[in-house]
């Protein structure tokens, strides 16, 4: 689509049209809000904390006066329960490396 543009065969208003066309999702998506949830990913997780909180109040209802603890939220993409994947702490690569051999099988 670009090529296209920079090699003047549609103007700009179509690559416009063209690129604000793209799913949900993709990769072009993904660029701009650095991840992949769309509206669908957040109310389906909205609903599994809606759950969540239910179950949790009827657990208490039913507990007694027994201390029942709460769940967490479901994470999100930037939120403080967001997991960061790759994340190696302090450790160097090399001793991720080292950690990952000792866990082979001899």
């Amino acid at each position: 689509m670009v090529a296209a543009y920079w090699r003047g065969e549609i103007t700009l208003r179509k690559l416009r049209v063209l690129v604000q066309g793209l799913p949900p999702g993709g990769a072009a998506f993904r660029a701009v809000r650095g991840h992949g949830w769309t509206e669908a990913h957040y109310l389906a997780a909205e609903l599994i904390d809606a759950v969540n909180a239910g179950t949790t109040a009827t657990y208490r209802a039913a507990a007694g006066g027994k201390r029942v603890r709460s769940a967490r939220p479901y994470p999100r993409p930037g939120g403080e329960h967001a997991t960061r994947l790759g994340d190696r702490g302090e450790r160097s690569s090399e001793e991720v490396v080292a950690y990952l051999d000792s866990l082979k099988s001899a």
